[in-house]
């Protein structure tokens, strides 16, 4: 037996306010109004057996009140102080959800579903968790240099650009090549991208690239000597370019992205060479469906069509007016090894 917090499905047509109302009063017999509901956050789960979008909500309580279960979905209840939640066996991701949740959005809260009120909790907190990602302005200056020589991977999903690079780091070990997956460990990021997708809330874009756009930058900025970076502040301008021309975000919006890119790029130091990844929409749609990723499970073939067709305009622009090297690799036809030994051989050899 597993412990949680009362939950269920959203049914169609309604709104998550109403489905937590409907849902607390089917499993406890409390009734409550939307006005005494307080909105946390939401959370992708991901796990074994599902992948949804889950909205946190608290209740204030101002007395413990009765609880009616039903016995076709629970055996028991119980009212715990909040510190000791964690140390229950709790049904998949409840643990992690509800203290990051009320970690990040909360000051003070009386939570009286769990029992006794809690601690005082900073909102500024936010702050201290991205301390780990922020530079001193010492080390900011000491780390500028004008000397390193790094490369770009650039291209859209399903391009090929991350298997061709693993195998050049598999051929070439002296070739470093620097990764990140943005949407592993971040809440946020697939928080996002699931409300642009799958709610076509496309203001939410705007969100995720740009604080992509700065992750980016520091991968780009802290890349070592010699080293290849897995998409860099390039990618989320040809991303943002191609939600652009879909107007799915506005000229303002993208203005406004492009004012910090331009800073960003400003500090960069000019990469020796992007490599441009790029094949047919066609590839691209069969290698998306291929790999079978949770968020390019929404990708419809017109946005595939125009992300393609913003990484070549990105391209051009690059080379054209940044005077930036673009060394174009076809991935249609080609194998990783392939496209590793030409890598090598018109690129890499004479410059590592």
């Amino acid at each position: 037996m597993k412990w949680g917090i009362p939950t269920g499905r959203i049914e169609q047509h309604e709104t998550p306010k109403k489905a937590i109302i409907r849902e607390l009063y089917e499993e406890t017999q409390i009734v409550c109004s939307s006005e005494n509901l307080d909105f946390i956050d939401s959370f992708q789960i991901e796990n074994n057996d599902m992948n949804f979008l889950y909205d946190l909500f608290v209740l204030e309580l101002t007395e413990e009140r009765k609880i009616f279960i039903n016995s076709r979905e629970h055996v028991e209840y119980r009212w715990i102080e909040f510190n000791d939640f964690p140390k229950y066996d709790l049904v998949p991701d409840v643990k992690e959800t509800v203290a990051i949740g009320l970690k990040r959005n909360l000051n003070t809260i009386q939570l009286d579903l769990f029992g006794h009120p809690i601690e005082s909790v900073n909102k500024l907190g936010v702050f201290e968790q991205l301390q780990e990602f922020e530079l001193s302005h010492q080390l900011f200056k000491e780390s500028l240099d004008f000397n390193k020589k790094w490369y770009v991977a650039f291209g859209p999903p399903g391009a090929g650009k991350t298997t061709a690079l693993k195998a050049i780091h598999s051929m070439y070990s002296t070739v470093n090549v620097e990764a990140i997956n943005i949407l592993k460990n971040s809440l946020n990021f697939r928080k996002y991208l699931y409300k642009a997708f799958a709610e076509k809330k496309h203001r939410y874009f705007f969100h995720f690239q740009m604080e992509v756009l700065q992750l980016r930058f520091w991968q780009s900025y802290l890349a070592h000597d010699n080293s290849i970076v897995d998409e860099s502040i390039f990618n989320p301008l040809a991303y943002t370019k191609a939600l652009f021309s879909l107007k799915w975000i506005d000229k303002h919006v993208f203005d406004s992205f492009y004012m910090n890119y331009r800073g960003y790029q400003s500090i960069l130091v000019p990469p020796v060479c992007v490599l441009y990844f790029y094949c047919s929409t066609e590839n691209l749609l069969k290698r998306i469906k291929r790999r079978n990723r949770e968020i390019e499970k929404f990708y419809p073939t017109y946005y595939v069509e125009h992300l393609n067709t913003a990484f070549a305009e990105t391209a051009t622009f690059l080379q054209k007016k940044m005077g930036i090297t673009i060394q174009y690799i076809q991935t249609d036809n080609e194998t990783p090894k392939q496209i590793a030994e030409d890598i090598w051989q018109n690129t890499l050899r004479d410059n590592i």
